[in-house]
């Protein structure tokens, strides 16, 4: 016997019947069993009786772990409004409709195909603001085609309904017809080395039961996407992840948030992952994290300035095998927080340097299972965290190999302006600020490890992910055709205003006042001469106790895009006043 460990986040408010208590068979319909730690399986049941809580599978390739989660799919199984079933062998579908409605006369609508759109051995075609509702996309061989400005609702999902158990794959099919024996998921594909050029830019992912999208296309990008409701009936064999893609892509101001499987973003080999917004991830299955480089994928990869917050598992991982490690990877000025596993970086010869860690850990491993040392050419320096540890904030034994210098331990939160709104800047007059160590190119571990050439502000760096005086705050995530997220920050009576830049914007006017209907333009740019500016940061000075009203319009190639009206109000206790 195996001693089974629950997941301790369980829903309290959840149901907790037995399978037994239930009163029902459920055989022939389908168990989807993530009993193999961040392996997730679907068989059918092949014996089960109506009182009973065990029920038996064909257990051929599959494996028990220590983790021990199913759920059922099946026509004893519907018991909540909106759920159904297909039955393969009648050719019929049930449906249990919300109470008073009859399903013919709702507008009901199913998936009978996988591909929208299929492109083999294209150049240079643009697809641009075209909608996939029940289907997805498939470029394979493709090269410089681009997709830009789709939104794709509910694109893919498995057919486990139709006798099609197989793990999702990222091979792309020749037809439709060989497709239709697979569970797909939309995919760029290319076999070989080279800069493809593909490009997937400003679309929306929403509601793939399945991968959200795999780009295995080297010198490809994925851009300015939203990436949210991931796989909530997990299909993956470890290797996957809820965005794929393969060596040299570039991934770039994403936000990518609430997904099933354990491991999120995925990145291949020499991979540039920046100013994305990962969150809500890895809540179905264990051992994963949230923007995950496997062991032969972090030569010359670069994890940089993303936030990445609210994972049930790890944050930012470089992982390896209990039999070899990677080595040669970046993860820098990244704000990650509130993950329950930490953040983790096996292997050796990375730079781990600038990262603002919170409500959670960093962790620089000395050893993982039959490997030689860890981390021995490592580099960790100026980082911000509650903990730095050598493999889980409760053991404390650990030596460190890595070459540690000018980090910080302690109480980060409360070291930040503004972290609950994400002002992630040190406070002024900060104990963190020109306090780091400089790292030149000639100090990587490696000739292949991808230097972080960020500015500082004065004869050093600071400590943690952002310089507390930079006139620009970078912002993770998507850029939208306003300017967006609009962040307010209180320092003593000084006030200052922040934003994400728009989609594609040269220059921004802001414009403030009392009155919601009546704002008026305060930007002025003694250099330029005209009421504009370029950053993403406004400097009120000093304000009284009040409510006021602020807008930013964003100027893109000569066109003025007028924002939205954002407020906020200021209360005495909010602010100080010097004498």
């Amino acid at each position: 016997q195996e001693e089974v460990e629950y997941d301790s986040n369980f829903d309290p408010n959840s149901n907790t019947q037995t399978l037994a208590e239930t009163g029902l068979s459920f055989k022939g319909a389908l168990a989807v069993l993530n009993i193999g730690h961040w392996i997730t399986w679907t068989r059918p049941i092949t014996q089960h009786q109506a009182g009973s809580n065990l029920f038996s599978y064909d257990a051929k390739g599959t494996k028990m772990s220590k983790h021990v989660t199913y759920y059922i799919l099946g026509l004893a199984a519907l018991d909540q409004e909106n759920e159904w079933w297909y039955d393969k062998d009648n050719n019929t579908i049930y449906y249990k409709p919300p109470a008073g409605k009859k399903p013919e006369e709702m507008n009901l609508t199913m998936k009978s195909f996988d591909y929208s759109l299929l492109m083999n051995n294209c150049s240079y075609v643009k697809i641009k603001g075209i909608d996939f509702f029940g289907g997805t996309f498939q470029l394979s061989g493709s090269d410089h085609c681009e997709i830009r400005d789709a939104r794709l609702l509910y694109p893919s999902t498995h057919k486990f309904l139709l006798g099609v158990y197989k793990h999702f794959g990222t091979r792309s099919s020749d037809n439709n017809e060989s497709a239709m024996q697979s569970n797909v998921l939309s995919l760029i594909n290319n076999r070989g080395k080279g800069d493809f050029s593909n490009r997937i830019f400003n679309c929306e992912f929403s509601y793939a039961n399945s991968p959200a999208v795999a780009i295995e296309s080297p010198g490809s990008s994925l851009e300015n996407s939203l990436l949210e409701y991931i796989e909530w009936d997990v299909n993956s064999n470890g290797s996957a992840g809820s965005v794929i893609t393969g060596d040299m892509v570039n991934v770039k101001n994403n936000e990518i948030h609430t997904a099933g499987a354990s491991e999120g973003l995925r990145p291949g080999k020499g991979s540039l992952v920046e100013l994305n917004k990962v969150y809500n991830m890895s809540l179905l299955q264990f051992d994963g994290a949230a923007i995950n480089v496997g062991t032969h994928n972090q030569v010359g990869t670069r994890v940089s300035r993303n936030w990445v917050f609210n994972s049930k598992q790890q944050g930012i991982r470089f992982d390896s095998t209990k039999s070899a490690f990677g080595s040669e990877g970046t993860v820098d000025h990244n704000v990650i927080f509130n993950c329950v596993g930490g953040s983790k970086f096996k292997g050796d010869k990375h730079y781990v340097g600038n990262n603002t860690v919170f409500n959670t850990y960093l962790a620089i491993p000395a050893a993982y299972g039959d490997t030689e040392v860890h981390n021995r050419a490592t580099l960790v320096r100026n980082n911000l965290c509650d903990q730095l540890v050598v493999w889980k904030a409760d053991r404390h034994e650990d030596e460190f190999t890595a070459k540690l210098k000018t980090n910080y331990q302690g109480k980060v939160k409360d070291l930040l302006r503004d972290p609950d709104s994400f002002d992630f800047r040190p406070r002024e007059n900060s104990d963190l600020i020109a306090k780091g160590t400089l790292s030149t190119k000639e100090d990587m571990p490696s000739e292949r490890v991808a230097y972080p050439a960020i500015p500082y502000e004065g004869a050093r760096p600071g400590l943690g992910a952002y310089e507390s005086a930079a006139s620009t705050y970078w912002i993770a995530g998507r850029k939208l055709a306003l300017a967006s997220s609009p962040l307010v920050s209180i320092n003593k009576s000084s006030v200052e205003l922040l934003f994400q830049e728009a989609l594609e914007a040269d220059s921004y006017s802001i414009h403030f006042s009392t009155q919601r209907e009546k704002l008026e333009k305060v930007t002025y740019d003694d250099e330029t001469r005209v009421s504009r500016q370029k950053n993403n940061v406004f400097k009120l000075g000093e304000l009284f106790p009040g409510e006021y009203f602020w807008r930013v319009d964003s100027y893109v190639k000569g066109e003025v895009r007028r924002g939205k009206i954002w407020s906020f109000k200021l209360n005495p206790k909010d602010l100080v006043y010097n004498d």
